[in-house]
This record gives structure tokens, C-alpha cells and sequence, in this order.
């Protein structure tokens, strides 16, 4: 059992996750773009300001995940799965016994934490990076929703090594309450999680895909009639949610 301390790194560390990776994302681009700055300010400046008032372009979105390489389609749909499975009674182990740690870190962190409970099941995602490049499946990566009454307040990731599980939360994320509207409306329905790019994508059985934080992705997925369809092969059943 993680010890308060550790658990509160580990809170610290999930929260901090996703801006780092913005952040990397933007020291990329900025690599790339600087041996022409010099010769197309002006221009240059036009376009910032375009994309500013249109939150994207081409090869560009505004959640900062965009890039040309994202709109390359996958090699192929073929899903590769790596690392080690985490089944739902391992996960159910796990929560019960580190229960009481999850909450005080989690309470100590601010969040509303009465009559905390997990979601029964959890959801791993398939990785797309870009470029062509083939998908994956990190199968010891599985996320799980924490509820204080109806209100999502974290969501917790398990990951696996060496047979060890262990979990860092995220939470404090203003787009918890859409987020959880948004599973409401499509309770009972079989929705696949992606990660494309840093950008987390939910696909729906009606062809439509959409972004948690509410961001536009479905630029990403104009070379396909259906990506829901597409993605939902062999291996992709691990990426699936049902609310």
C-alpha cells in the first residue's frame, strides 16, 4: 500500500502530466519553425494571429496535439498490444485495498471525496502518434472514474510493472462536469478511447468523434467513412467503456 506521501507525488505528478506534454509539444514546433522565422516575420505574425482567432489550421489544433503528421492515416488498423493486462479484478483488488490512502491524498489535494466509489470497470486507449505509424494498446495502462455522489473528482490510472500495480490520479480538470454529462447521455453505450496524439479521442457508434476537454478532433478523422468502425478491430476491446 502507497503511503500518503507517496500517493500525494503521485497526485502531483498525473496533474501536472498533461500541461508538460502541451508544453513539450510547443518547444517542438517552435524547434522546427525557427530557421524561417527570419525570413517570414511578418507573414508569420498574420498567421499566428489567423490561428489564434481560429483556433486551427491545417496542420495545426487548438489543443496544441495537431501537426501534419496527425492527419496522416495509420499504417493499418491492426492494433499491437504491449505490457501487462490489468484485469478488472485486479483493478477491484487494488482499490479496495488502497481505499483509504486514495482518499486522504485525494481529500488532502482538495477534492470532494464523501462516499468515494470507482467505476466497476475501467478502459485502457490505442495509441496513435502520428505519421503513418502502426497503433498500440498499453494494456497496463487502465484508467477508472471516481464519484463523490453523482459528481466526477478524479479519474484514476492504474499502471502495471513487474506484476505490481499502482495509480496516479488527475483531477481538478474544469472539464470533469461535461466530461461526466457527456457519459450520461450515452450511458450504455460501447465507446472506444484513443489517444491520438496527446489528444485523448472518444469514438461513438454513430461514426462521430469527439474530445473530453471539448477541443475539435474531427479533422483527424476526415480520411475515414467511419472511424469507429475503423479502430474497432481485434485487440480494441480493452479500449472500450461502457457508462
Amino acid at each position: 500500500m502507497k503511503s500518503s506521501e507517496e500517493m500525494m507525488n503521485s497526485l502531483l505528478e498525473r496533474r501536472n502530466e498533461y500541461e508538460r506534454l502541451r508544453r513539450d509539444q510547443r518547444r517542438k514546433m517552435i524547434r522546427i519553425a525557427a530557421p524561417a522565422l527570419a525570413l517570414c516575420l511578418v507573414l508569420l505574425t498574420g498567421v499566428i494571429v489567423w490561428r489564434s482567432s481560429s483556433g486551427r489550421s491545417s496542420g495545426e489544433t487548438a489543443d496544441g496535439s495537431g501537426g501534419t503528421s496527425l492527419l496522416q492515416p495509420p499504417e493499418s488498423n491492426v492494433v499491437k498490444i504491449t505490457g501487462e493486462k490489468i484485469s478488472e479484478e485486479e483493478a477491484a483488488a487494488y482499490l479496495k485495498e488502497n481505499y483509504t490512502s486514495i482518499v486522504s491524498a485525494l481529500t488532502a489535494s482538495g477534492v470532494q471525496t464523501e462516499g468515494l466509489r470507482f467505476s466497476e470497470k475501467g478502459y485502457s486507449h490505442i495509441l496513435y502518434e502520428g505519421g503513418g505509424k502502426a497503433l498500440e494498446l498499453h494494456q497496463d495502462f487502465r484508467d477508472y472514474l471516481a464519484y463523490s455522489g453523482d459528481k466526477l473528482v478524479a479519474i484514476l490510472t492504474l499502471t502495471k510493472e513487474n506484476g505490481r500495480i499502482s495509480s496516479t490520479p488527475a483531477f481538478g480538470g474544469e472539464w470533469f462536469g461535461s466530461y461526466s454529462e457527456f457519459l450520461k447521455k450515452h450511458a450504455g453505450e460501447r465507446l472506444l478511447f484513443l489517444y491520438y496524439g496527446i489528444a485523448e479521442v472518444v469514438l461513438l457508434p454513430d461514426g462521430s468523434a469527439v474530445n473530453p476537454i471539448g477541443y475539435s478532433v474531427s479533422q483527424y478523422f476526415e480520411w475515414v467513412k467511419d472511424p469507429y468502425e475503423w479502430f474497432d478491430q481485434d485487440g480494441a476491446e480493452a479500449a472500450v467503456y461502457v457508462p
